[in-house]
């Protein structure tokens, strides 16, 4: 039959596109599985990323204590300098004015002091004196009272001797008042020797009291001159205070990597920044990063990259680092996050103080199903 051919053609492709369709199904059956199984068992890295990144050493940043005006300035960007080295001194001329005032009269008190001294050896030499004078005139009054009294004793022996000699009618009644006067001459001089050992024993303690008396104002008065020297020694060490404020130094060893353009003439404030000092030795990463970002998100120990602005990564790599310090505060609206950077790991670029970056810092390792279901969160 002449449309027999024609309709076995049909059957053909009509089985040919059944295969098709049950061959597309099957495909398109695998790559949903396959996109689904990627989309739930794959893992992406998540990173946080801030543009705000910097290169750091441990910089000290110089700022003027107290206001004045400049007298001389040693400031020169990328200069050397040492720990304490001069870099800027203010004007200090009134002061130094009143350090001399206070300096000649610290001078005079000790000289003072020194005259009150050689009086005070004077006196203490002269109590000494009198202790050993009183001493030695008493020991002279006992020795005469001790005789005065051995004296009186035997007068009145004689004289019991003469009244027993009288009562026998062997002496005479002249004779017996002679002895018996002649005792009591002796005793009255017995009393007044010991009255004399008093007398002197009185006269050596006033007169030592007296010399005591002199000795304790004397004492007083370099007490005083002492007080006074303490009082203005105060005020000197405050004065060469303020003078060394003025004295702007060096806090470390280090160069001068930013400087305040200053000229003899100049007026600065209190807290005015002046200069910073950048020491040799292990830079690190200072990133700022938006609170949602960091916090509770950068957590110490994870590995981050940093790409300097002014050396494209494609050419020059991107360095790695580790994050060591997350700030538990913001601060002016960002998260300061410090990290740790390997110096060698740039070659043919030198790191150094103030290169700006941006840092990506690896925070969590999610499923594309998680990531996609977390932008659907954020967007509704």
């Amino acid at each position: 039959m002449p449309g027999q051919p024609f309709s076995q053609s049909l059957s053909a492709l009509a089985a040919q596109r059944a295969r098709s369709g049950r061959l597309g199904l099957v495909v398109g059956a695998a790559l949903l599985v396959a996109w689904t199984s990627w989309m739930v068992l794959a893992r992406v890295k998540v990173h946080a990323v801030t543009t705000s990144a910097r290169v750091e050493a441990v910089a000290f940043r110089v700022e003027a204590e107290v206001a004045g005006r400049v007298v001389e300035t040693r400031l020169r960007l990328g200069a050397e300098v040492e720990a304490g080295e001069l870099l800027v001194e203010l004007d200090s001329q009134p002061l130094a004015l009143a350090l001399a005032e206070k300096q000649a009269l610290r001078a005079s008190l000790a000289a003072q002091v020194a005259a009150l001294d050689g009086q005070l050896a004077a006196v203490a030499a002269l109590l000494a004196d009198q202790h050993q004078l009183a001493s030695r005139r008493n020991r002279e009054a006992e020795v005469q009272a001790r005789a005065a009294r051995i004296s009186a004793r035997y007068a009145e022996t004689e004289a019991d001797r003469s009244t027993r000699l009288y009562d026998a009618k062997v002496e005479s009644e002249a004779e017996l008042s002679r002895t018996r006067a002649n005792g009591l001459i002796h005793r009255t001089a017995a009393r007044a020797a010991a009255l004399s050992v008093a007398r002197i024993d009185a006269e050596g303690a006033t007169a030592a009291t007296e010399i005591e008396l002199d000795l304790a104002q004397l004492e007083r008065q370099r007490a005083e001159l002492h007080g006074q020297i303490a009082v203005t020694t105060a005020s000197i060490e405050s004065i060469a205070h303020q003078i060394e404020q003025r004295r702007v130094r060096a806090p470390a060893a280090g160069r001068l990597g930013e400087v305040a353009l200053l000229q003899p003439g100049s007026v600065l404030a209190a807290g005015d920044d002046i200069a910073t000092v950048v020491p040799g030795g292990e830079l690190r990463i200072a990133a700022q990063f938006a609170p949602a970002t960091a916090v509770g998100r950068i957590r110490a120990g994870q590995p981050a990259r940093l790409r300097l602005d002014g050396f494209p990564w494609t050419q020059y790599r991107s360095i790695a680092a580790t994050v060591v310090r997350v700030a538990d505060e913001a601060r002016e609206g960002h998260v300061r996050v410090e990290l740790s950077v390997e110096a060698a790991a740039l070659p043919g670029v030198r790191l150094q103080h103030g290169l700006p970056g941006s840092v990506e810092v690896e925070v969590e390792t999610l499923s594309p199903a998680e990531i996609l279901l977390r932008a659907a969160g954020a967007l509704f």
